[in-house]
């Protein structure tokens, strides 16, 4: 038994297939790469989506940097009996760290539905910096008065930290 085809069905038929292939692969490289939202829907990627998504990641990036430096400023404000100039040093390289941070935070433009972020990030920065400079202070003039404000002031950054930490934008 022989099966004759003309070309032209050969060749519309061989054109249907490869579109049917075509779809279906291209559906599924969609639905395998499409971002998603918390509830496993694809997003829809507009642009103020992406400025939203990418500033997310940026204060999640400031977030680590705030817990570094106050894991740093714990560190400087516990250590007693270390060597002045390098406690200096220390005190130092973090001022230009929290100050870096609070130039970044201060010169980026929030989305609109994260500017409340934004300005928790900032005052949090800010606590940060006054605490630097406290315990700079302490270490420079050390006594148990400084020592407690500069204790003080690293309490109420962490405090502002928390809240940050907190915030429904950077949990996932």
């Amino acid at each position: 038994m022989t099966l004759r085809v003309r070309r032209t069905e050969f060749y519309a038929a061989l054109v249907v297939v490869f579109l049917l292939v075509f779809t279906i692969g291209a559906y599924g490289l969609g639905r395998a790469l499409s971002p998603r939202d918390r509830a496993g829907h694809p997003l829809l990627m507009t642009p103020n989506l992406v400025w939203t998504l990418d500033y997310e990641r940026q204060m999640a990036d400031w977030v680590t940097r705030l817990a570094q430096i106050d894991g740093a400023a714990h560190r400087a404000l516990l250590s007693e009996n270390v060597d002045l100039y390098q406690a200096a040093s220390d005190a130092d390289a973090l001022t230009q760290e929290i100050e870096a941070v609070i130039s970044e935070i201060g010169l980026s433009e929030a989305p609109p539905a994260m500017s409340s972020l934004r300005t928790t990030a900032l005052a949090t920065a800010t606590a940060y910096h006054d605490a630097v400079a406290r315990i700079s202070t302490w270490i420079a003039g050390p006594n148990t008065a400084l020592q407690a404000d500069a204790a003080h002031s690293l309490g109420v950054a962490q405090a502002y930290l928390a809240a940050l930490e907190g915030s429904t934008w950077l949990r996932k």
